[in-house]
Parts: C-alpha cells; structure tokens; sequence
C-alpha cells in the first residue's frame, strides 16, 4: 500500500492522470518562492540572504518531518478552521542568526546550538510569518484574494507528535530550502505543506484568475513571465515620507549650517504633515498623497491621517494591489 500511495502522490505532482494537480508548476513555485524569501529577509535582516531550493518533494506527514535535518522548533500555521496548514522546520542555528541579523544581538556565535528560549520564540515569529507569506505570493502569484488565503502563523512547538493525531495519513509536499544569512553558512530550512491546502490555493488562484484575467490567451512563457513580475510588485516596497515644512535656504545660508544650528518653523505649522513617496529625486516638489497631524500615540512619535490618499494615486496601485477578503 505504502509504494501505491507515493505512485498516487508522483503522480499528482507530475500532473499525470489527474484531473485536478495540486500545483501547476511545483519547481516553478519553489524557485519563486525562494526568490521572494530571498528579498524580505534582506529587508527584514538588513544583511545579505541567498536562499535556494531543491526539487519539492511528496511525502507523508511522518516522513516528510524525519528528513527534516535537526529541527528545533516547528512553525505551526494553521487554516481558518483550526487545521494543520504547513509546518517550517527551523534549526538552532537558523533561529540564533535570523536573531541575530534581526537585533545585532551575538548570540549565534556563542552558542549555535543552543535550544531556543521562549524569548526566542518570540523574536523568531516574525520570520516565520514571512515565510508563510512569501509561500503564498509563489503559489498565487498574481492578485490574491485576500491576505492569509489557506494558512497564517499560528505556534511554535518542539514536538513533532504534537503536531498531528495521524501524521501517516496526511499527504504533503516538501519544500528543502538552504538560507544563507549574512557572512554564516547555509542552513537548511522546511516547509512543508499538506496536499489538501493546495487545492485550497489552487481554488483560490482559479476564482481570481477568473475575475482578473492577467493576458488574453497567454502562452505558457509570457504566463510565467507575468505571475513572476506581478508577484515581485506586490512585494515591492516603498518609503513613506511625512513632510511637517518645506523652506528655501541659499547657498550660503547651507554653508553656514553647523551642529546646533536652529531652523525657525513658520508659527502657523499646526504639526500638519504631508505624506509623500521617496524617489531618486527626492521628495521636495513632489505631490502629496495624504495628509495628517503629527502627534504621539503609544510613546512614539506618529502621523494621524486626516484625509486619504489621492484617488488618482490609489488608482494606481489598484491593479497590483491585494483585494480585500469577501
């Protein structure tokens, strides 16, 4: 029974005598998916990241865990409905660097092997969120329905029995990553997902691709050429300026500038910022696309919206951007 069932599950990989595969193209998605890990980490981390990825590999639940190499935490992410979404696979470490690249904290060095703390936990969650996400923008690689599709981080837990009742009777497909954080080595790194919640994705892209369509009859190329480029801008990101004053200032007056210097603010700025887009060019002269208050809120300093975003820019964005949730 054990050869007829992974025979079952090839064949559903290799889109061979199936009507319905769980993925279109799993290496392609497994190379995306490596891709954009690789630009939110170094986001993320503010350091160097080259992630790469093997062939995706079907397995049993149970099988698929004890290939895993050292694991010493299990990112759990959850389905709506409570049940078992995908398993991250995270070595010591793995954990420690991705702290480290995180806070500049030197633990990793000191004791890479280390169990990792609840506080550990914590700091790490963040990473595995990002995972998760990025899984997602490979799988649906296009506008997606809505943030959080089929799964979202839910725990971490150090036992892998904890994670299902009958791991033996869930089908998954194995994504082996290796992540390369910094100056460190490669460190191997799991996700892997259950058959089911594929076809939740799968369902999903289908609906949107229905109501989007991305190119009228596009050839197999430019359909890939095109849910890579859309999957990239919706990982893009930008920086926001809030601008309280803007004023002229000579040549010579710049000159002058030294530590301690004071710039007078006209006494009618009533803390009112405008929100702009960093570019190339800068931000001076450049049209606003809100604008708020500037103020406090929980300790820190922060920007109330007062009015929102110009339509013409929100138009924009509108056909990169994610749709909300029905």
């Amino acid at each position: 029974m054990r050869g007829v069932s992974h025979a079952t599950l090839r064949r559903k990989i290799e889109e061979a005598r199936v009507s319905h595969p769980p993925l279109r193209d799993p290496e392609f998605v497994g190379d995306l998916f490596a891709r954009l890990l690789e630009e939110r980490l170094r986001v993320a981390f503010r350091s160097p990241v080259a992630a790469s990825v093997g062939a995706a590999r079907m397995a049993k639940l149970s099988d698929a865990l004890r290939e895993a190499e050292n694991p010493a935490l299990y990112g759990v992410a959850e389905t709506p409905a409570g049940q078992l979404g995908g398993v991250l696979t995270l070595t010591a470490p793995l954990v420690h660097e991705s702290i480290e690249a995180m806070t500049g904290a030197h633990g990793a060095e000191a004791a890479p092997d280390r169990m990792p703390t609840a506080i550990d936990e914590a700091l790490v969650a963040g990473f595995a969120e990002d995972v998760i996400d990025c899984f997602e923008h490979a799988v649906i690689s296009g506008p997606r329905p809505g943030r959080g599709v089929a799964m979202g981080f839910a725990r971490f837990t150090r036992k892998a029995s904890a994670l299902a009742e009958a791991p033996d009777a869930i089908d998954t497909l194995a994504f082996r990553l290796s992540l390369s954080i910094g100056d460190g080595g490669p460190a191997p790194l799991s996700f892997i997902v259950p058959l089911g919640v594929l076809d939740m994705y799968r369902a999903a892209e289908k609906a949107e691709s229905a109501k989007r369509p991305l190119i009228a009859g596009p050839s197999a190329p430019e359909a890939i050429w095109t849910s890579t480029m859309l999957a990239a801008v919706q990982m893009a990101e930008f920086r926001l300026i809030a601008v309280l004053n803007e004023m002229t200032l000579t040549v010579s007056e710049i000159g002058e500038l030294v530590p301690g210097s004071i710039i007078p603010l006209p006494v009618e700025q009533r803390m009112e910022v405008g929100l702009r887009l960093d570019t190339r060019k800068g931000v001076a002269g450049a049209p606003e696309i809100a604008a708020g208050a500037l103020g406090v809120a929980g300790g820190r300093r922060a920007v109330k919206i007062g009015t929102p975003p110009e339509h013409a820019f929100i138009e924009n964005l509108r056909p990169y951007a994610t749709a909300p949730a029905s």
